[in-house]
């Protein structure tokens, strides 16, 4: 068997967003009392940014309303042997009232359907973005004439 390791394959920005719009659930890392800490969010991709929902008062949002973040999302396919992540940074900022709101808030209720009249609409731009694809070569035994 062909016991060759993984590789990372840098992505392109468009491919980070491509690739961001195919999940929902994502970390952010926030400041909280001056230590770090990550928390967990259902997202998604909307105007070229991530937009996600936060309890106001709550410790997300107190720790990202106005604050630089980093924000990481991935996969992996176990039996495809590949995955990938992407990170953004940036300052996350209320979503302004207006169609993208209107829009992101009803997407973000049906991947999230217990929100909150107290909840915020936040999101990040998409202006500081890099990624990586894992891959692993295909697996190939001894007695293959492919490993030949």
């Amino acid at each position: 068997m062909d016991l060759a390791g993984p590789y990372v394959v840098a992505l392109d920005p468009d491919e980070c967003r491509r690739l961001l719009a195919t999940v929902t659930v994502g970390r952010i890392g926030i400041c909280v009392g001056a230590l770090p800490a990550i928390r967990t969010v259902r997202f998604q991709v909307a105007g070229g940014r991530v937009v996600f929902r936060a309890r106001h008062g709550s410790r997300l949002h107190e720790g990202a309303a106005g604050q630089i973040v980093a924000f990481h999302a991935d996969h992996f396919d176990e039996s495809a042997r590949r995955g990938w992540a992407v990170e953004a940074l940036g300052r996350c900022l209320q979503v302004p009232a207006g169609p993208l709101a209107d829009r992101a808030d009803r997407s973000l209720a049906e991947l999230w359907p217990n929100g909150s009249p107290q909840d915020s609409l936040l999101c990040l731009d998409l202006d500081q973005l890099s990624g990586q694809q894992v891959r692993w070569p295909e697996r190939v035994d001894v007695g293959d004439p492919r490993s030949r």
